[in-house]
């Protein structure tokens, strides 16, 4: 007897495949592939913020969570803020950057945003030598923020 089985012939059920396992094999393909794929879009994600300066959690009905970091030659510095149940936080964040003539400036803000969010940190001018950020965040419930940079 002749059976087709995954696009080819098999001589008898034994030979082959059984549909049965055809199916999971397949499932279980398909799962793998999946699996992978979430994995390097991911990986991919993470990297498009750069290097992690610094991260802090906090948790309770009056939350604060803090990071700070410093990069040299920074293109963009950033800060992923989330917090568990979603809600609208307040956070502070200043920079102060260096250029190598001697010049220094720094830039803060104060805003209220509705999480999950990144925000860029603004420096005081193009192309600074050295940076140095500082964030706060308050709310309630559980905070997390994540400093980030990425070099020139």
């Amino acid at each position: 007897m002749t059976v087709r089985h995954a696009g080819r012939l098999a001589e008898s059920p034994r030979q082959g495949w059984s549909e049965k396992e055809d199916c999971v094999k397949r499932i279980g393909f398909g799962l793998a592939v999946t699996g992978l794929s979430l994995v390097v879009v991911a990986t991919a994600m993470a990297g498009q913020l750069g290097t992690r300066l610094d991260r802090d959690s906090a948790h309770g009905k009056h939350a604060h969570a803090h990071v700070h970091g410093s990069m040299q030659k920074p293109r963009e510095i950033f800060v992923k803020v989330k917090a568990r149940p979603a809600e609208v936080v307040k956070s502070n964040w200043g920079i102060g950057c260096f250029r190598s003539d001697g010049t220094s400036d720094s830039r803060s803000a104060t805003t209220k945003k509705q999480t999950p969010f990144i925000e860029k940190l603004r420096f005081p001018f193009h192309k600074p030598n050295d940076c140095s950020g500082d964030v706060d965040v308050w709310g309630r419930g559980h905070l997390k923020a994540v400093l980030y940079g990425q070099r020139r």
